[in-house]
């Protein structure tokens, strides 16, 4: 298993997102992570958040809440936190294709289509080309 971390790439940029930059403490393989691209349809948001919420599942088996002396330590909120995070990721990975349909139509008008558009009552909408 391998690690890389290059922001030029699909999977440095995943790795970004869910801050695993680290060589020496990483939390996923480059396999793992190339694993999510691929079952997200190489979507780099989508992965980052397949992703957090594995670790949010792997986390949520290790969470406690503990109190010694006036040390009061809450990982419980550890999971629910990634998880919040993994579905902000998602919903954005969603609407990253739902931007607005642009188009751009330069239309030539001849006679015909002229009479056309006046019959349909889109007269005011076309002018006769020179």
């Amino acid at each position: 298993m391998a690690f890389t971390y290059d922001v030029s790439t699909r999977r440095g940029k995943v790795r970004l997102l869910i801050a695993d930059t680290q060589a020496d403490e990483h939390d996923f393989e480059d396999e793992e992570v190339d694993a999510a691209l691929s079952m997200q349809s190489n979507s780099i948001k989508k992965s980052a958040s397949f992703l957090l919420m594995a670790l949010a599942n792997d986390r949520a088996r290790l969470s406690v809440s503990y109190k010694r002396g006036s040390v009061d330590e809450d990982l419980t909120q550890i999971a629910m936190r990634l998880r919040l995070q993994a579905q902000q990721l998602y919903k954005e990975g969603e609407d990253e294709g739902s931007g607005p349909l642009i188009a751009v139509v330069n239309p030539s008008v001849d006679a015909f289509q002229k009479t056309k558009n006046e019959l349909l009552d889109r007269d005011g909408d076309v002018e006769e080309a020179p």
